[in-house]
């Protein structure tokens, strides 16, 4: 029998307490009774009553784990919410997140200073006579097809005995290449009358050293001379020669064409609206440096500030070249000759 069958049949038990009365009054009311039947209503009461002991233990056992089940129930609710409320007070009072702290390394610039031609020449020519006369050698600035050439920013000289000269020139080259210069002898000066040449080049200066030597002399004095110019001027100047060049006749616009001036020197005429520009011009080696040749360019503006090129000449002009009324009006009163006499352009 199972254990389900044998709860439900205790349950469903007569009360003992009838049955055993039953049973005494039969005992008292009986004289006679055979011993064999005695004997096994004891035994059957006996067994029964071992039966109902187990079935009353088995219910009482059964009946106590739903309660147990429960306790431990309350139990787990009751820790689980001290748990989640110690995780909540834990959230609530749980310090703000400190960022962590960015350490921003500052590099220091490496970069050196941009140069200038005044500040070179200071100090490449301590103790020197400022003079800002100095020729200086003509550069093709990148994306022009001419060379151009300005006068130097700066520029002093100095005269030394003919000994020292090497001496001069070698700290001066120093002190340049230590700035970062690119150095070009461009011309020895080993001879006793030859010209010294030297050019100096950073990206942002070009420098010109020269020793000039006393002719004839071997033991003359040598004026040592540098004079330095920002690269700056040198592209300004060949953008405001652009337009002028484009108005060269083809044969002028040799590879080694070097425009000497700018635009700032046109000056206007004595006829009100017009104006003249002389430019030079000449051949120049790889180095810039001038060769053989050279001409004076004459451009001329008309009042519509329209720039018209006249004429390339290495002397003054036969008054007859002057042949067009706008050619009078713009060059009028400057010399000319005429027929071996000096005369002036009239209208």
């Amino acid at each position: 029998m199972s254990d389900e069958e044998k709860l439900d049949a205790i349950e469903n038990l007569p009360d003992n307490s009838e049955h055993t009365s039953a049973t005494m009054g039969q005992r008292e009311g009986t004289v006679s009774v055979t011993n064999d039947h005695s004997l096994d209503d004891v035994k059957r009461d006996n067994d029964f009553a071992a039966t109902s002991h187990e079935l009353a233990k088995e219910k009482t056992k059964r009946r106590s784990k739903p309660l147990l089940v429960l306790l431990l129930a309350l139990m787990m609710a009751a820790l689980g919410g001290v748990a989640a409320l110690t995780v909540y007070k834990a959230y609530i009072e749980k310090p703000a997140p400190v960022p962590a702290s960015t350490t921003t390394q500052t590099t220091q610039s490496t970069t050196a200073p941009k140069l200038t031609a005044t500040s070179v020449l200071s100090k490449i020519t301590p103790g020197y006579t400022v003079k800002n006369d100095a020729m200086m050698q003509a550069i093709k600035v990148a994306g022009y097809d001419y060379f151009t050439t300005v006068m130097p920013a700066a520029a002093a000289q100095k005269e030394v005995a003919y000994n020292q000269s090497s001496v001069e020139t070698a700290t001066i080259a120093k002190s340049l290449k230590e700035m970062g210069f690119a150095e070009t002898i461009v011309q020895p000066g080993t001879d006793a009358d030859s010209m010294y040449v030297a050019h100096y080049s950073e990206k942002d200066v070009v420098c010109r050293v020269t020793t000039i030597k006393t002719y004839n002399n071997p033991a003359g004095k040598h004026l040592v001379e540098a004079g330095c110019q920002d690269m700056t001027v040198y592209t300004a100047n060949a953008k405001s020669l652009q337009p002028f060049y484009e108005l060269f006749p083809a044969s002028f616009k040799v590879a080694q064409l070097a425009l000497i001036g700018t635009p700032s020197q046109a000056k206007p005429s004595k006829s009100t609206g017009y104006t003249t520009l002389q430019l030079g011009s000449g051949g120049v080696d790889e180095h810039g440096e001038a060769g053989a040749g050279g001409a004076a360019q004459l451009f001329y503006q008309t009042p519509d500030k329209t720039w018209h090129y006249f004429t390339g000449t290495q002397q003054v002009l036969p008054c007859s070249s002057y042949n067009t009324l706008d050619l009078k009006k713009a060059y009028l009163g400057e010399k000319c000759d005429n027929n071996g006499i000096e005369s002036t352009v009239a209208i």
